[in-house]
């Protein structure tokens, strides 16, 4: 099942978007990453429910952005939504940004004593792909030790969401979350064991 969306809906979005984005950005001290977040989704909703109307012998006939099944789950129920205390020893925190599309995302994992990952939540603004790989990855790494989700490739999330060529950069994005959170929980670590032996 693909849904189509005609470049002329999708850049339409993506302004008012960054518009909401710059205001909500000079109006709070930190990044408003679940606030953007439902604006977004309320937004993209909106064209999603009104799909039939771009699927017209017109619209086909321009380039256009495909979503696969996958990437509208991920992206209509996300999975793992929310933030975990970056101030927690055994919590690691990656955010990484995009330049060339503007998309953010914040990845947390939580390392159990015996190096496992019980725990891992996103807040993302961007693209539905961008949320839908953020939704996976943290589904993936849950239950994973640390050496194991660092193996985790954006080949693999390409894969599972159908990615077209174009929206690649949101699984790379989503493996540089990953990898920049487990190296902040092992600075983390680290500082630990130090001040233990001091």
């Amino acid at each position: 099942m693909l849904v189509t969306l005609t470049n002329c809906t999708y850049f339409s979005f993506f302004r008012r978007a960054t518009e909401f984005w710059l205001c909500s950005s000079a109006l709070c001290q930190e990044l408003c990453f679940l606030s953007i977040f439902d604006y977004i989704r309320f937004v993209n909703t909106m064209f999603l429910v009104k799909v039939p109307r771009y699927l017209t012998k017109k619209a086909n006939s321009v380039p256009c952005l495909l979503y696969h099944k996958n990437v509208i789950d991920h992206y209509e129920n996300p999975r793992n939504v929310g933030s975990l205390n970056k101030n927690d020893k055994n919590v690691g925190t990656g955010l990484v940004g995009a330049p060339a599309c503007g998309d953010v995302m914040k990845l947390q994992i939580k390392v159990d004593d015996d190096g496992r990952i019980i725990d891992a939540k996103f807040k993302t603004f961007g693209c539905g792909s961008a949320i839908a790989s953020s939704s996976l990855a943290t589904e993936w790494v849950k239950g994973k030790t640390v050496d194991e989700a660092l193996s985790l490739k954006n080949t693999a999330i390409a894969k599972e969401l159908s990615l077209p060529p174009v929206k690649l950069h949101c699984s790379m994005l989503a493996e540089d979350a990953i990898k920049a959170a487990l190296s902040d929980y092992r600075i983390k670590q680290q500082e630990k064991k130090k001040s233990k032996e001091d």
